[in-house]
């Protein structure tokens, strides 16, 4: 049978976004099986395939945020590009928003993306061609963690962050 699985197009940049790669790392001195790895990142609310997973190093391995795993008996799968995060974060009384994203700066005149805020990793709202959003509007309260991506071609990208203060 095969391995068939269902999930979110935002898992790769939400298991980075958990701090997940420090676990990994230390999890896997000494060597382990797919199973093992599967069995810990189930333990730590993953419930990944295999073949997921492998996308998920593939990609934070292009990223530049992993360097120390190396797969043996198996190949790991094409990096998908992704968006790089949005910079520039602002946060007030009622508000959130970036700057700038894939080094374009906001209101010089590229106002164009689809752009997704979460509060707390759950996904509140999708902006198009629009970068600022109110804290009501999502449900961010003070200690709230807001994460914003841009997506482009259906391509979920890497998250910013920043704390409700």
């Amino acid at each position: 049978m095969p391995s068939i699985s269902i999930h979110t197009d935002d898992f790769v940049p939400r298991m980075l976004n958990s701090s997940i790669i420090d676990d990994i790392e230390s999890f896997c001195i000494p060597s382990k099986t797919p199973d093992q790895i599967q069995t810990y990142l189930t333990s730590l609310g993953y419930a990944v395939t295999w073949e997921q997973f492998k996308q998920f190093i593939s990609d934070v391995v292009a990223k530049g945020e992993l360097t120390t795993l190396i797969l043996e008996g198996d190949t790991w799968p094409a990096t998908t590009v992704r968006p790089v995060a949005v910079s520039g974060l602002g946060i007030d009384a009622d508000n959130v928003w970036f700057g700038s994203y894939g080094g374009v700066v906001w209101g010089a005149g590229h106002n164009t993306g689809t752009f997704r805020f979460y509060v707390n990793g759950v996904l509140k709202i999708v902006l198009t061609d629009y970068y600022i959003t109110s804290l009501e509007s999502i449900g961010a309260e003070q200690g709230d963690t807001i994460q914003i991506c841009q997506v482009t071609d259906g391509v979920v990208g890497w998250w910013a962050s920043i704390n409700v203060p």
